[in-house]
C-alpha cells in the first residue's frame, strides 16, 4: 500500500503547488455531498458520520451537525500542508479503514469517495465500514469504475458487486452507473 500512498502524496503536493484554491474547492465538494444526502437519505436524525480516505484530502463536512471522524493514512502528511481550519472540529484517525479502532455499530453514516478503489483488500475495507456502521446505517460509496495504474481495485462485474454487498449485510438502495465512469452506490445495513 505504500506505493498507493506515494502516489496520492505526489498528486496532493503537484496538487497544492499549481495554486489551486482549497476553499473553493472545499466549497465545491461539500455542495456535492449535501446535494446527493438531501436528496438520497432523508432521515435527519443521523448524529454519527465517518468520512474514509486514502489521501483524498480533509474535507470535513459539519454536515446536519453530525459528529465526523475522518480515517486516512495520510493524516500525517495533510495535517503539515493544510490549514487547521480544515481539520478542525472532527476526530482525526490516522489508520487504514481495513483495520481501524473504531468500535462496532459506532456511525449512522460512512461516506467513502474515490478511495476503495486504491486499497488492495477492498473487500476486507467493505466488511470494516461495516462493521462500524450501526444496524440501518447508511453507507455512501463511491468509485471509479475502471482500474488503472493508479488503482488497486479488482473490480467486480455489477451484478457481482450487488451479491458482494448483500453477502455482507447491506441492502442496495442506490446503484448508478455515472457519465464520469464513477459507480455510486447508497446501501443501508441490515444484518
Amino acid at each position: 500500500m505504500s506505493d498507493i500512498l506515494n502516489k496520492l502524496q505526489n498528486h496532493w503536493s503537484s496538487f497544492l503547488h499549481r495554486g489551486v484554491d482549497l476553499d473553493a474547492h472545499r466549497k465545491n465538494k461539500l455542495d456535492e455531498f449535501k446535494k446527493f444526502i438531501d436528496n438520497e437519505i432523508p432521515d435527519k436524525s443521523l448524529k454519527k458520520m465517518i468520512t474514509v480516505n486514502v489521501g483524498g484530502g480533509p474535507i470535513p463536512t459539519r454536515f446536519r451537525s453530525m459528529k465526523e471522524i475522518l480515517v486516512d493514512p495520510l493524516l500525517p502528511y495533510f495535517q503539515k500542508i493544510y490549514p487547521e481550519k480544515y481539520l478542525s472540529g472532527m476526530t482525526l484517525l490516522a489508520e487504514y479503514i481495513g483495520n481501524t479502532s473504531i468500535k462496532n455499530n459506532y456511525a449512522h453514516l460512512v461516506y467513502c469517495k474515490k478511495t476503495i478503489e486504491y486499497i488492495e483488500e477492498w473487500k476486507t475495507s467493505l466488511k470494516e465500514m461495516h462493521r462500524i456502521l450501526k444496524r440501518y446505517g447508511y453507507l455512501i460509496l463511491i468509485y471509479h469504475a475502471h482500474q488503472s495504474d493508479n488503482t488497486n481495485l479488482n473490480i467486480l462485474g455489477d451484478v457481482d458487486m450487488k451479491k458482494h454487498f448483500e453477502s455482507i449485510g447491506f441492502n442496495i438502495i442506490k446503484f448508478e452507473k455515472g457519465e464520469d465512469s464513477y459507480t455510486k452506490i447508497l446501501a443501508r445495513k441490515i444484518i
